[in-house]
């Protein structure tokens, strides 16, 4: 058996560490208990560094099926399994004051505190390397700091690294706009009969109108079917909850389950779901397995021309005209608790107001108020004699 100093120790390890940043391979042979002594060494060694908490955290979110003993039951929680992690990790180094390692087929025996000092001194040095090849590989191919671009079997990843929202432009003209800490699946050629995309976090789709070519975009438990459309998808990471909010045309949001997962494009699919029209919402909670619709925060006015010729400037209208005005203008249904309501008349102009502005400013001059109920309105009150 022959000895090395340890000098060169820090070199073999330097290069291991940076293999281990780039060897997914190396991960799942850890996490599946499949690692040789070396292997696993190595791989605590990166684990051991905090520059590479990010990757690795993200490596185990997408990963979860190949995390064996530190995976929680059904619903994995990254910050759990992290903290398990290290805890195992301290405990291993405490438990085994003498390491093995094998380099090269030569054994090496250390104490553990030249183990600890020589893997942490490797992983500064590695550090500092990648930050110099990852500057270098930014300039030379031109890279924007703000996304990071994964392409594999003709499909790309992009993560929003960012500081503000990006803007992605696919190869059928749909725009999305991808929040900060999100990241968009897609292919770079989209299929004959259907487009599908896999988003995690929050985004904002303008979908490329094709009657013949549906787009798909899967969120956890979630389906979103568009023809056309304009709409926003915001994705709770902790409770799996997903909100569609509809800004233009119509969108059907169904739950991904075993009955309807071969069926993705086909009619049928609303009745496993809901169908929404402009200024509608709908939130999926993945705890009860149901949808709950109703209306957005701040409704917009429906892109049309008659809507924005539409006159908002009243002298005595009664309120069934008014209400029209505002039902087409924004696509919401409005109702009246009775008949006394609709002998009501409003003065005023409301032409710049706000929806929920304009529903508070002749709701207070004819004694009423209005509720939102599911995704429509109610106009509650006596009426007018």
């Amino acid at each position: 058996m022959n000895l090395i100093g340890v000098d060169n120790l820090y070199c073999v390890l330097l290069v291991r560490v940076i293999s281990f940043i780039m060897n997914q391979l190396l991960l799942n042979k850890f996490f599946l208990n499949k690692c040789t002594a070396p292997e696993r060494a190595l791989v605590i060694a990166g684990m051991l560094d905090p520059s590479n908490n990010s990757a690795l955290k993200l490596w185990m979110q997408e990963n979860w099926d190949n995390l064996g003993d530190y995976d929680t039951v059904n619903e994995p929680n990254i910050e759990k399994i992290w903290f398990k992690l290290h805890a195992s990790i301290q405990e291993e180094i405490k438990m085994k004051p003498i390491t093995t390692q094998i380099v090269n087929e030569t054994t090496y025996v250390l104490p553990v505190t030249v183990y600890k000092r020589v893997i942490l001194k490797a992983v500064g040095i590695a550090a500092f390397l990648i930050l110099i090849i990852g500057a270098y590989l930014i300039i030379t191919n031109k890279k924007s700091s703000t996304e990071s671009v994964y392409a594999t079997n003709n499909f790309k990843k992009i993560y929003n690294t960012g500081k503000k929202p990006k803007k992605i432009l696919l190869e059928d003209g749909t725009k999305v706009v991808l929040s900060i800490g999100a990241y968009l699946i897609y292919p770079t050629n989209f299929q004959t009969d259907k487009r599908e995309v896999t988003l995690v976090g929050d985004a904002i789709f303008e979908v490329a109108k094709n009657l013949q070519k549906p787009f798909f975009v899967y969120t956890h438990d979630v389906v979103t079917k568009v023809l056309g459309t304009s709409f926003s998808i915001q994705s709770n990471e902790n409770s799996k909850d997903i909100t569609v909010s509809v800004i233009s045309g119509k969108v059907q949001v169904f739950e991904k389950n075993d009955e309807n997962k071969n069926a993705i494009n086909n009619k049928k699919l609303t009745n496993n779901g809901v169908l929404l029209t402009p200024n509608q919402k709908v939130v999926y909670s993945a705890a009860k397995e149901n949808f709950v619709t109703s209306i957005v925060a701040s409704p917009k006015p429906i892109a049309d021309a008659e809507n924005a010729k539409t006159n908002f400037d009243f002298d005595g209208a009664l309120l069934n005209i008014i209400l029209s005005r505002i039902q087409k203008m924004y696509g919401i249904e409005i109702l009246l608790e009775n008949d006394n309501l609709k002998k009501c008349t409003f003065s005023g102009d409301i032409f710049e107001e706000s929806m929920y502005e304009k529903l508070d400013l002749i709701c207070k001059s004819i004694n009423a108020s209005y509720e939102v109920t599911g995704t429509r309105i109610l106009i509650k009150g006596n009426g007018c004699k």
